[in-house]
């Protein structure tokens, strides 16, 4: 029997999993890694630290499933996007990663303002000028630290970082989807963008990686060295996908139209375009994937960087919960949030906003709120931040897509109370699947076309299985009457950082 190795790094961890020919996971680990804070607005990953949970993670995984580890087909890497890593020759991290929540590059961000028009930007990359994309990070670390200057420097997102790592320093490598969040990649062309290269600054000594289709048919993105995991062979890295393309893939979303959520520690909406589309409503245009020797597949994406980090707050920073899981138990208590609005706008709002000024914000407190009705309002935060999402997408000119449902993912959509509270501000049917780790399954189906099981994606349909539906409770004037409350709330949270 063959067998996969889906490696999925995201922000708060790195979890490896096994898979056997017909999708079940023999063997899985999973190791999270610290944030650290230095500063106000700074979030920062080790990169070393990554690649070591990475390495432990796929032996044990291998060890659990208890199969010959020669069986290993390929291996696949989907990843948290937009994080950079600066490295030498020798795979020695230069600094530590700037994670895609960081903030410090928000000056940055208002002086390329003056140089290059935001429309511009988005024409070029799909994009728009924020903190939130690798090009304004990799400028910051030529900017500020003196160490580089005249070094031979190699930069990447995580994948590239990975990567390198485990082929022994040889392959300097990027896919099409995270090279899309760079704010470095011309998004028709998906070659890397000279004009905005010298807009950034970017200097010579920083060597740019290869940017290769999502799934490789033939050149992989390298092999995994047999010295690193104990095989008897290199092993190909046949499929790179940055997370929330991972997903989509997972979710069988192939059909432009179909759109899928992750509620992981942000909201990431993403919905299938099939040719470029760009959006009226600040969305983002994005690959969704690209199968080597076919035109990519692209799509429309909204996010919002505070969701299940939203959940993790109220146990971590406020210690109301003891548990992720005793947020639903606790909100079930009220029957509803008792006045109290949560906008979860730790680091800034993003789609439709774009406001990397704006913090998060708790209103209408009254001396009879309990820390059930803060819990109850920070789910509803994250169902309406999610909602925003939605409404960019069905407000777009010229796609004239119908929504009927959303496929949801992600580790807080275990939360039902809060599938529901979507249902109602939605107004549409969310599907929660029986596998919410799409991202790994997504990586894993991609797996499956790259050694050719398969002659299409659109074969994989079949394997997608609801496991449960939640429809909308309330009526439209009772959704609209909270909404209008939740829009007030946002108005008051912008522009708090001068």
């Amino acid at each position: 029997m063959k067998y996969t190795l889906v490696v999925d790094t995201g922000t708060t961890g790195t979890r490896s999993s096994v898979y056997n020919e017909i999708g079940n996971i023999t063997g899985s680990n999973y190791l999270e890694h610290n944030q650290f804070f230095p500063n106000p607005g700074f979030v920062e990953h080790n990169p070393l630290e990554i690649f070591q949970n990475t390495v432990k993670t796929m032996k044990k995984a291998l060890e659990q499933s208890k199969i010959n580890f020669n069986d290993i087909s390929a291996v696949g890497i989907t990843n948290q996007r937009e994080t950079v890593v600066i490295w030498d020759k020798n795979g020695n991290p230069l600094a530590p990663a700037i994670v895609w929540q960081d903030t410090r590059t928000i000056n940055i961000c208002k002086s390329l303002e003056l140089l290059i028009d935001n429309k511009e930007i988005n024409k070029i990359t799909g994009l728009l000028i924020n903190t939130y994309f690798s090009g304004v990070k990799l400028k910051w670390f030529n900017e500020n630290l003196i160490n580089l200057k005249g070094k031979k420097i190699y930069w990447g997102t995580i994948d590239s970082w990975l990567i390198w790592k485990l082929t022994k320093n040889s392959n300097h490598v990027i896919d099409c989807t995270n090279a899309s969040r760079t704010l470095l990649m011309d998004i028709k062309t998906l070659e890397w963008s000279q004009e905005l290269i010298n807009i950034l600054g970017i200097p010579k000594n920083f060597n740019f990686p290869e940017i290769k289709p999502s799934i490789c048919l033939e050149q992989p993105f390298g092999y995994v060295n047999k010295k690193i995991l104990g095989f008897n062979k290199d092993v190909p890295i046949n499929i790179v996908l940055g997370d929330q393309q991972a997903a989509l893939f997972g979710q069988a979303c192939y059909e432009p139209g179909e759109l899928k959520n992750t509620y992981g520690t942000g909201c990431f909406t993403l919905i299938n375009t099939g040719e470029l589309k760009y959006s009226s409503n600040k969305l983002l245009s994005t690959v969704a994937y690209q199968i080597s020797g076919k035109n990519p597949i692209y799509a429309l994406e909204g996010a919002t960087p505070i969701a299940g980090a939203a959940i993790q707050w109220l146990k971590d920073g406020l210690g109301i919960i003891k548990t992720l899981e005793e947020s639903e138990l606790l909100a079930n208590q009220v029957d509803n949030s008792g006045g109290v609005i949560v906008v979860p706008a730790f680091t800034g709002l993003f789609s439709p906003y774009w406001d990397p000024s704006a913090r998060g914000t708790i209103f209408g407190i009254e001396r009879s709120t309990k820390k059930e009705h803060i819990i109850r309002a920070t789910l509803e935060g994250i169902a309406w931040s999610t909602e925003e999402l939605i409404l960019s997408i069905k407000n777009d000119i010229g796609l004239n897509i119908a929504i009927e449902n959303i496929k949801v993912d992600g580790g807080a959509c275990k939360n039902s109370l809060l599938l529901q509270m979507q249902a109602d501000y939605s107004q549409v049917r969310i599907d929660r699947p029986s596998n919410i780790e799409s991202t790994s399954l997504g990586a894993h189906l991609a797996l499956k076309v790259s050694l050719d099981e398969v002659r299409s994606e659109k074969e994989l349909k079949h394997l997608w299985k609801s496991e449960k539906s939640f429809y909308p409770k309330i009526n439209i004037e009772e959704r609209n009457k909270q909404f209008n409350k939740w829009k007030i709330a946002i108005s008051r949270c912008r522009n708090w950082i001068s």
